[in-house]
């Protein structure tokens, strides 16, 4: 690439942030969350977890 290349690359991206804004704040999701162990043991199945583990 090109330095003259290289900066439009550069001007653009910042563009299309600045269009964009900011990403929004985090939201959990909802559903199941499914964990695997091991092979031998059955799956976790949790509805609509709340919180870190």
């Amino acid at each position: 690439m090109t330095p003259r290349t290289t900066a439009a690359a550069l001007v653009s991206a910042t563009a299309l942030v600045s269009l964009l804004g900011a990403a929004g704040p985090a939201q959990a999701s909802t559903g199941q969350v499914v964990v695997f162990s091991t092979e031998l043991m059955p799956l976790d199945i949790y509805d609509n977890p709340t919180g870190c583990r």
